[in-house]
């Protein structure tokens, strides 16, 4: 099952709450929120912990039964102490369940005025919740245990943009390039491009399930940013990955299909887009981007379709960073291809490989005079 449960760690005011609606509301998750319920048998402030473990305990109960469901869950508790996340977390994932901390920095200031204008909107009824004055705060504040970096998945700001933590970016480039020949010295040609290191595809990640969920669990990260519901991907070594991402959104997944030829300028017009279809909320994913003719291909065709194409483009693997002087877009999408985004970059990878000792100083140093000739001529 590719379901997970979010577990949201942060002080009071830090955007828990908001975020949790944004996720249920353009992803259908299940929020569960510790406050509702303490709330609904229990609106005294002195007397809220006698009930609060009760009730979170019967809510991650819950969350178990949902998550065998089939369905994403977000609890929404904000987890304040290392013991209880850690205790939690270890107890989920040891029954086979995929678990996700997310956490909320937080400016004390920015809260503070949160609180004050939440503290006004309960006075006047438009909201159920807790009086907390500042001075209150400022106690409950004290009593948080900030996560360490370890126990981070996500790390979301001030202004609910989130992003993978840099410690689990890291460890995916690390797993990745551990793979076996993953990455190897071999002089070839590709799109007429010279390489003294043999390019990346993702068809060998496609074996190593553990590497693929991360990669797609930072994708996702991406895709809810930009708040997509369309995920159309080229018939491609993307797919599998385009799979999981899919279902681990509940999203539509629909597949640009190539001509037997499978040459990017042969138009395939046969295409399934939903009658519910919007471009701004819409992405094309692929496995590597190379010159551009994916790009061509794919919004031509909706070109064709008379249909206006995704805003944007996902890349896995993205080698422009050297190869500028060879692209070949079409002037009409360029704004999509300067849209795009990607996962790791080539020039990103050849370091690494290097500083693990994968590559040979003599290859890393012709690569890098690619990298140098393209700055050159960008």
């Amino acid at each position: 099952m590719n379901n997970k449960i979010i577990m949201l760690c942060g002080r009071i005011g830090s955007g828990k709450t908001t975020f949790a609606m944004t996720l249920q509301k353009n992803y259908n998750m299940v929020v569960l929120s510790c406050d509702n319920y303490v709330l609904a048998v229990n609106d005294n402030l002195q007397y809220r912990h006698k009930v609060q473990e009760a009730i979170a305990e019967e809510l991650i109960n819950l969350a178990r039964n949902i998550w065998k469901c089939g369905l994403n869950v977000v609890l929404d508790f904000g987890f304040w102490y290392k013991d209880q996340r850690s205790e939690i977390k270890t107890q989920l994932e040891n029954e086979g369940i995929s678990v996700k901390l997310y956490y909320f920095e937080s400016d004390n200031r920015l809260t503070d005025k949160r609180i004050i204008a939440r503290n006004k909107r309960i006075i006047q009824n438009n909201e159920k919740g807790y009086i907390i004055d500042l001075k209150m705060k400022s106690s409950l504040d004290n009593k948080f245990e900030v996560p360490d970096t370890e126990e981070i998945d996500y790390i979301v700001n001030q202004s609910g943009e989130y992003s993978i933590a840099k410690i689990q970016n890291k460890q995916i480039l690390d797993e990745i390039l551990s793979i076996n020949d993953f990455i190897i010295e071999q002089k070839c040609f590709c799109d007429n491009i010279k390489l003294y290191i043999r390019p990346l595809y993702i068809e060998k990640i496609n074996m190593f399930p553990a590497i693929l969920d991360k990669i797609s669990d930072a994708i996702c990260d991406t895709f809810i940013k930009k708040e997509i519901r369309f995920i159309f991907a080229l018939e491609s070594a993307v797919l599998p990955c385009a799979s999981l991402i899919a279902n681990k959104l509940s999203l539509p997944l629909c597949v640009i299909r190539k001509q037997n030829s499978l040459k990017h300028e042969e138009l395939e017009p046969d295409i399934f887009i939903p009658d519910d279809y919007c471009d701004k909320y819409a992405i094309i994913i692929d496995d590597a981007l190379w010159t551009g003719k994916s790009i061509n291909y794919c919004y031509s065709l909706f070109e064709k379709l008379n249909k206006k194409p995704p805003c944007y483009s996902y890349f896995i693997f993205d080698f422009r960073n050297f190869i500028k002087g060879e692209e070949c877009i079409d002037k009409k999408y360029k704004s999509y291809y300067n849209n795009s985004q990607h996962f790791i970059d080539y020039k990103t990878i050849i370091k690494k490989a290097y500083q693990m000792n994968i590559i040979s100083s003599e290859a890393y140093m012709e690569t890098i005079k690619l990298f140098r000739k393209r700055d050159e001529n960008g």
